[in-house]
Order: structure tokens, then sequence, then C-alpha cells
């Protein structure tokens, strides 16, 4: 041990030297990046400067287009088309004012703040309902107090598209994907059901593994609380109900799957989440049941829904079972967990050598607990993403 000792002591001085005249041989090409940072910093921002000025021309285009099509006959009723579903934010099939308050702040609408969405709707509800039909809607868009108000709502949700389309393209990892693809639905819920039931059919078909369709299903009741979403219309609950209409026993292997403490880690999800995610995605399911019984909307696919023999008053209480359940199941795993951890530090420094060399080398602490303190306070890093 005496030995030992020695080695240890030379072989710290050892490292302490080199990293020493490691750090003088990076101080000099440190210290050339920070003079071309300063140097470079006007040109830089002058680039920056005419980048955006090129977008306010593309800009500047699109209103133009945008204005021409608005006279164009056929191309004025597609655009008006295309845009209701923008300003129908709640996904009513009308235009409230609450709508239009939603636009000014989802969409940075200026001219549509304060009072003015109340004083429009009054001027162009020609059937006193408090609320804009599609006829009524194309008389609100010419108002000359709002003009060219269409193009800034198509503008806005193109851009936000071309961003997802370009992150999809980007991810190399399944979180990243459904990541996107909730934003996509975010995007698309109220506008064009037929795309979401096109990829709510994809979700729930077994084209795709099911992992990615429960990890979609977890981004999507972890984004409830977005302030960013662009329309206040509930997207996960829209596309878990169309699952469910689709491929209703698909749809519960997956919630199955997403409920499972060892899958739900792996993903890399934070552990306090799962309960709530659970409530939120098995609340789905229950009004996803009440439409399919309302409506007898099922596929011929799945004729038979899963929960269609479940009481109403149990069918009430199964999120908040499912959301306890959860949390149970969780405390149970992250216990194992822990009595797992014990055992395999027990096991990888039972012998004399392998303390000393946790002692002199790493100060008393293993790597893998330093990772996970420092995972745990930056908020839960997922696995896959580290």
């Amino acid at each position: 041990m005496k030995i030992l000792s020695e080695v240890f002591e030379r072989m710290q001085v050892l490292i302490s030297t080199h990293l020493t005249e490691l750090m003088d041989k990076l101080e000099p090409a440190l210290l050339q990046v920070g003079k071309w940072i300063k140097s470079f910093g006007d040109e830089i921002q002058s680039k920056l400067e005419k980048l955006a000025i090129s977008m306010d021309k593309v800009q500047k285009m699109f209103d133009q287009i945008m204005a021409k099509l608005k006279g164009a006959g056929s191309g004025e009723s597609d655009m008006f088309k295309q845009t209701f579903g923008l300003f129908d934010a709640s996904g009513s099939g009308h235009i409230t004012v609450k709508d239009l308050q939603d636009i000014a702040d989802l969409y940075s609408v200026t001219a549509l703040q304060g009072s003015k969405p109340a004083h429009l709707i009054a001027k162009y509800d020609r059937d006193h309902d408090n609320q804009l039909s599609r006829e009524e809607f194309e008389l609100f868009t010419r108002d000359e107090s709002i003009p060219g108000i269409m193009a800034i709502a198509l503008r806005t949700y193109a851009r936000r598209l071309a961003e997802i389309g370009g992150n999809v393209k980007a991810a190399k990892l399944r979180s990243e994907v459904a990541k996107q693809i909730c934003k996509y639905f975010q995007l698309v819920c109220v506008k064009n059901k037929t795309k979401v039931a096109w990829v709510s059919d994809r979700l729930g078909n077994g084209s795709l593994p099911m992992a990615f369709t429960a990890d979609v299903m977890a981004q999507m009741a972890l984004n409830q609380d977005d302030p960013n979403l662009l329309t206040t219309a509930d997207p996960g609950g829209i596309v878990v109900g169309k699952m469910y209409q689709l491929h209703p026993h698909y749809t519960l292997q997956a919630v199955n799957l997403l409920s499972n403490t060892t899958f739900w880690l792996s993903e890399g999800f934070l552990s306090d989440d799962q309960s709530r995610v659970i409530k939120t995605v098995t609340q789905w399911l229950v009004w996803a049941q009440g439409n399919a019984t309302n409506s007898s909307s099922l596929s011929e696919e799945d004729t038979t829904s899963p929960l269609s023999f479940i009481g109403s008053a149990v069918l009430e209480a199964m999120p908040r079972t499912a959301e306890v359940l959860a949390e149970e199941n969780m405390i149970l795993a992250l216990r194992e967990r822990q009595v797992a951890r014990v055992k395999q530090q027990a096991a990888l420094y039972s012998s004399r050598t392998s303390q000393v060399l946790l002692h002199n080398l790493l100060g008393g602490t293993s790597v893998s607990d330093r990772v996970r303190g420092g995972s745990s306070s930056a908020g839960g890093t997922s696995a896959a993403d580290r």
C-alpha cells in the first residue's frame, strides 16, 4: 500500500504538470480566437442586418402576392378558406372575440389588441350571435383598419411549418422527432383535420414503432401548458381521439406502454412527470370513448371499443385512478433502482484497492454519482439526449 500511495502521488504530479503545459499551449490560440471575435463582431453584425433587410423584402413580396390573390376570384376564395382555420383558434367553426384576442397574442398582431376584437365582431356580426361565420369573416378581412391581416397570419403559419420541417429533417433521436410531430399537430389540428387523420392513422396502425407512438402521446401531454401554441384547441385530445376512433386497441396498448415505469425512465422523461401525463392521456381516452358512444364512430378495423363495457362512473374515475397508480409504481421503481445502485456500488468498491483508488483519484465520490447528481440538478436531461 505504501508503494501504491507513492505511485499515486507521482501520477498526480505528472497529470498536474501535463495539464499546466496543455493550458499554456492552448492560451495563445484562445487569445487569438478572442481577438477574431472582437474584430469580426461588426462584420458579423452587418451581415445579420443585411439578412434581416432581405427577410423584410421577402415578407413584403409575400404580402404583395397575397394582396393580388385577394382580388383574383378563385384565389381569393381559396385564401379565405385557408385562413379561416387559423383565426378559428378554438376550433369551434366560428370566430369569437376570444379567438381574435388569442390570434393577437399567438401571431403578434398588434392591430387586434385591446378592444379591437370586440369592435370588429360587433361590426361584422350580421346575425347577432356574437361570432363570425365564414361569410362574415370575409367581410372582416376587408376591414381597412387591419390591412393584410390574412397575409400576416399565413406568413406566420408558413414560417412555423417550415421550421418544423427543417427540425424533423435534422432530428436524429426518436424523442426529437416526437417533439416536432407534436408541434406539427399544434399547427394543423384546427386548420386541416384531414392531415390530422392521416398522421393519427400512421401512429395507430402499427406501421411505426409503438415506442414512438407512446413518445408522441407523452410529448403532447407535456405540451399542455406550452404558452407558444398556435392554437387554443387541445391538439393532444384531438389526436388521441382520432387514434382511438381508428385503432382503439393499438392506442390502449401504447398508453399501457407509456404507463410502464421502465419504459418511461429509459426514454429519458422525468420521473415526476409520468403520473401527470398518464392522467392527461387517460382523460383523452375517456373523452374519445364518450364521443365513440355518442356517434358510433369506431372504424371497421376495430368495431368493438375496449372501453365500451365500462360504466360511466368508472370512466370518470379512471384519469385520477391512473394518476395514483402511476405515482405508486414510480415510487416503487425508484426505490428498486436505488437498492440496485447501492448493491452495485458495494460490489464495485468491495476490495481495499478499489476503495483506495476511489478515495485518492475521485475524492470519495464515484463518477456515476457525479453524473446522476449533475443531471438531476439540471432538470433531468434525457438519457437519449445525453
